[in-house]
């Protein structure tokens, strides 16, 4: 088991907790209880990403698996939406989250089957290290971005992802920006940029730095791992014949120029 010591774990209890989240969310919860685990957002009126999480099925509760910096922003949202419904919310500090690159004993990551599996358990019964880092470069390699890492709550549609496909039902009821989504969905609306793992020279710039090519701004800059770097660039440049020096795109044949 490889610690993700960046993820912060919510519990949402009580026995409205289902129909709770599934009036907020993207996904569809009606068959939470076989896949195990599901990945999912809440967007603003925009249609635009404000949280993106994992939920875990137990008989007990609900298990949200969020960014740590997100779980305030996120308890908070709900509490917001919270009204007569008959939930409890609390952080769960005795528990944490924990990824294997290749074992299938956990539930499968929803985004992609590519990026491994992930499942939360208790913190003081596992001796393990923080493996962020590694996981980091793995999803980085696959071109999987997350919130806070490679954006910022209300940067992106959801569409504009690479793997959003299973975090969004076109199916269920209504749901905060839900209006967009389908709207782009009938459209068959495709994003013009995409998040792209790119070889990076000399020093990583912050999530966010603007990238350019050729004096033109074309993207900017998400997470880094080594010497990787994703960044959400338009797709024209999406491909093996670039990479990335201080902010600027480069064609590969000038590299030993």
């Amino acid at each position: 088991m490889k610690l993700l010591a960046d993820r912060q774990i919510i519990e949402v209890s009580g026995e409205d907790r289902t129909i709770f989240l599934q009036n907020l969310i993207t996904n569809d919860l009606r068959d939470l209880s076989e896949k195990k685990i599901s990945h999912t957002f809440i967007l603003n009126h925009l249609g635009k990403i404000i949280f993106e999480f994992y939920i875990h099925y137990t008989s007990e509760c609900l298990l949200l698996d969020c960014n740590y910096a997100s779980a305030d922003e996120l308890i908070k949202k709900l509490m917001m939406y919270k009204l007569r419904s008959k939930i409890v919310l609390r952080s769960r500090e005795d528990l944490s989250v924990y990824w294997e690159e290749s074992k299938i004993i956990f539930p499968k990551d929803p985004r992609n089957n590519g990026i491994g599996s992930r499942k939360i358990n208790v913190k003081k019964s596992i001796i393990s290290q923080n493996d962020a880092s590694n996981y980091d470069h793995f999803r980085i390699k696959l071109g999987i971005a997350e919130i806070n890492k490679d954006f910022l709550p209300s940067d992106i549609f959801a569409h504009e992802l690479n793997d959003y496909v299973n975090s969004i039902s076109y199916t269920k009821g209504c749901y905060p920006g839900q209006e967009i989504v389908s709207r782009i969905y009938h459209k068959k609306a495709t994003s013009k940029k995409i998040f792209y793992p790119f070889h990076c020279i000399h020093l990583p710039r912050k999530m966010g730095t603007k990238l350019f090519y050729q004096d033109k701004e074309i993207g900017f800059f998400g997470s880094n791992s080594d010497k990787l770097t994703l960044a959400f660039i338009n797709k024209n440049f999406a491909n093996l014949n670039f990479y990335i020096d201080n902010s600027n795109l480069v064609k590969k044949e000038l590299l030993n120029k």
